[in-house]
């Protein structure tokens, strides 16, 4: 898999796969996962860790992925431009992750691609799409926010701190539910690794 950002995307915090309603499985993300947004302004405390259900998904939330851009935020920030090979090994239809965009964009625009790379050679991309999906990571606390377009995605809890409250804002992550198009004899994809990847806008 692979995310290319159009501002970025914080793929914050755990993937999961599920290829039936009452099966889902978390993918092993330690080796990937680094310090970077909660810890840049002092609010680590506010991330939940280890195995947590959210929005009715189990994740193993280990951490961050951050993919760099060009930002002012994130220009301080000890960011990657890709993170490959992540390896899946598994069948699913669809993939659950926590996400967050640390600016805000255009509704619509794609700001990442998951790339699968199946045991075949062969490749597929799913898009996240900025008001479709995700918004930025700061909520507004006392203004209504326009609501995400995709029904499968949504916040799935808030936390508060002194760096969000200066903007009158909250911290947010958001489920996101991708469901894959490729099917194969058992009904789901045969993916094989995945990675992320920023590119220019």
């Amino acid at each position: 898999m692979r995310i290319r950002t159009w501002i970025w995307l914080g793929t914050v915090l755990a993937f999961g796969t599920s290829s039936h309603a009452a099966s889902v499985e978390t993918i092993d993300l330690k080796a990937f996962v680094r310090p970077a947004l909660f810890e840049s302004i002092g609010v680590e405390w506010t991330l939940p860790h280890g195995r947590q259900v959210l929005d009715g998904t189990p994740f193993q939330i280990d951490g961050e992925i951050l993919l760099y851009r060009t930002n002012s935020a994130q220009k301080a920030l000890t960011a990657r431009t890709n993170v490959n090979n992540i390896p899946v090994g598994r069948r699913f239809e669809r993939l659950h992750l926590l996400a967050g965009a640390e600016s805000s964009t255009s509704d619509g625009a794609i700001i990442a691609k998951v790339r699968l790379s199946y045991a075949d050679g062969s490749n597929s991309a799913l898009d996240v799409r900025y008001g479709d999906q995700v918004r930025n990571w700061y909520g507004p606390w006392h203004k209504k926010d326009k609501p995400l377009k995709d029904p499968n995605a949504r916040e799935v809890w808030l936390a508060q701190c002194a760096a969000a409250a200066a903007g009158d804002n909250y911290l947010r992550p958001f489920h996101v539910t991708l469901t894959q198009s490729r099917r194969g004899a058992d009904g789901g994809g045969d993916e094989h690794r995945a990675g992320c990847q920023r590119t220019g806008a």
